[in-house]
């Protein structure tokens, strides 16, 4: 009799840890600290209240690069101009597409110039307007020409094969194109209007599809906000500060958002919806502080002739509901998801909001003043950066992963 007490004790111990269980898992739904998840109809749903990270373990960017490439003048190997894209290969060597030479310039892991292949022209390896460059493959370079035609080159730098990249059957290439190492390709339309093309704000919506590494379609992700335009009398296109979808591919999975809140769906590469997260909101209001600085800018830069027209079309122009959440989605070596936020007006640093591959919400990375993200390693990032001269700098900064 005198163990009773305890045995009882140890089961209501028992029961009561079982109960709070069930609790926080009521109708399938868990929480933690930060994020709710729970199911509905076979997709997973993360809601993120707030961010995980604190000031102890949020993720940092070193403001001191490790590597620089690029000069203001001298040997012209080293001097960039309009650069498409740059990725660091896994022997730390770094290739860089520059625009304004159409070439593709392998450095060694100090920066030190070995070679430079491709060139201006409409033959094999060559550019009419090289306009992105990717890693694709594991080891590949991948480069687009003007229409998306897709170059790939091998680490050696050796042309291996060419593809133009379109939706099967069609002739019309694609409007934005995102791509994985794994060599998921995923290419959103031109789209279509949804009103008609008179003066004014319209969006366009389109299919967005996932293709191999050789451009055969394997899904078909539906259609999708393309963009948030604007017809004036002299012409069509995006609205300043309007809403696209953005795309981007891990190993195993496809990103898409676009931008009307901080939600983001995750596909699997057949194309069936596997997940959707959010992340707390934030302002998205196009207030004076968003508006006041463009249409300064724009005058700014107005001749005397065109001023009155421009201060019209200011004055006229219909605005989005709001600020795109996000404009921008990456996808690191760790499968972690990025979101590029909507720079304040003026602002010098891009600030990415980071999820988890489980989608809950980290918190959010700075980056240096004047640094365009361009790739995501473990323990890097790599961008470009331009000064007010317009001389542009590729740089490779140190990215501590604080808690790991």
């Amino acid at each position: 009799m005198s163990q009773q007490p305890r045995v009882l004790s140890i089961a209501g111990l028992v029961l009561v840890l079982t109960l709070g269980a069930l609790s926080g898992c009521r109708g399938g739904e868990q929480r933690d600290a930060s994020s709710t998840r729970r199911d509905s109809a076979g997709i997973a749903i993360v809601e993120s209240s707030r961010a995980a990270w604190d000031s102890t373990d949020a993720w940092t960017v070193d403001t001191t690069p490790k590597l620089s490439i690029g000069v203001v003048e001298g040997d012209s190997a080293y001097m960039l101009n309009r650069v498409a894209g740059a990725t660091r290969l896994p022997d730390g060597r770094v290739v860089i597409g520059d625009g304004g030479s159409s070439q593709l310039r392998f450095f060694d892991s100090t920066g030190a110039f070995i070679e430079a292949v491709g060139r201006k022209g409409q033959g094999p390896g060559e550019f009419q307007y090289l306009r992105g460059l990717e890693r694709c493959g594991a080891d590949s370079v991948f480069a687009f020409d003007l229409n998306w035609q897709m170059k790939v080159f091998t680490s050696a730098g050796k042309l291996g094969r060419e593809l133009e990249v379109r939706e099967p059957g069609s002739t019309t290439p694609p409007y934005r194109l995102a791509c994985s190492p794994a060599g998921v390709l995923v290419i959103s339309l031109w789209g279509e209007r949804t009103r008609a093309p008179t003066i004014g704000f319209y969006r366009s919506m389109s299919k967005v599809l996932v293709l191999d590494a050789e451009g055969r379609e394997t899904a078909n992700l539906g259609e999708h906000l393309a963009s948030e335009r604007i017809v004036t009398q002299t012409g069509s296109g995006p609205h300043p500060f309007g809403r696209q979808t953005s795309s981007a591919a891990g190993e195993n999975m496809v990103y898409l958002g676009d931008g009307e809140r901080f939600e983001i769906r995750r596909y699997s590469r057949d194309g069936k919806l596997e997940r959707i997260q959010r992340a707390p909101p934030e302002d998205l209001t196009i207030g004076p502080s968003v508006l006041e600085p463009y249409r300064a800018a724009e005058l700014a830069a107005a001749t005397e002739r065109n001023r009155a027209t421009i201060e019209r079309r200011l004055a006229e122009m219909p605005m989005p509901e709001g600020l795109p959440a996000f404009t921008r989605l990456r996808v690191d070596v760790d499968g972690n998801l990025w979101a590029q936020r909507v720079r304040p007006s003026g602002g010098v640093r891009e600030r990415w909001g980071v999820f988890s591959e489980d989608g809950s919400f980290l918190g959010h990375v700075e980056l240096p003043n004047r640094f365009a993200l361009l790739e995501i390693g473990d323990d890097y990032v790599l961008g470009v950066t331009k000064d007010d001269e317009a001389v542009e700098v590729v740089r490779v900064h140190p990215l501590v992963r604080s808690g790991r």
